[in-house]
């Protein structure tokens, strides 16, 4: 591995982790999750695998509900990754990434795991997510 794939690999796993922080509730309101823009391109594309199929959402249709609940319904609330792969090449890189997540729903105990597959670009500003695609086990 040369210096500038440490680097980026570097740079990336600590934009990951910042995304998984972005929904920690553990210590009050998720102020995080006013912070993703900095964490993602302006048209960053995001999919969630349902039932029936993938919901596609911009950003502010996946922040808006989230910071909701997160205010809301869901308490004490934190997710984190327990594994991931990092692909480089160049100025493009992909994430695969498995999760876990713990909270109290509606003061109930609320839990589960998932993958999430992370498109990777870097700009000028450096490494941002440009897709996101999750699905919960």
């Amino acid at each position: 591995m040369t210096d500038a794939t440490r680097a980026s690999q570097s740079e990336i796993d600590a934009l990951i982790a910042a995304f998984y922080q972005l929904f920690d509730n553990r210590h009050g309101v998720a102020r995080g999750l006013l912070s993703a823009t900095d964490l993602m391109t302006a048209d960053v594309s995001i999919r969630r695998r349902l039932a029936g199929g993938w919901e596609l959402m911009d950003l502010p249709q996946f922040l808006t509900p989230r910071i909701e609940l997160l205010r809301t319904r869901l308490n004490d609330f934190h997710e984190w990754e327990t594994s991931a792969e990092t692909l480089i090449l160049g100025d493009q890189a992909v994430r695969t990434s498995r999760y876990a997540k713990t909270g109290l729903l509606d003061g109930a105990p609320y839990g589960g795991s998932g993958s999430k597959c992370f498109m990777l670009i870097r700009l000028a500003a450096g490494w941002r997510i440009a897709g996101v695609t999750w699905i919960d086990d």
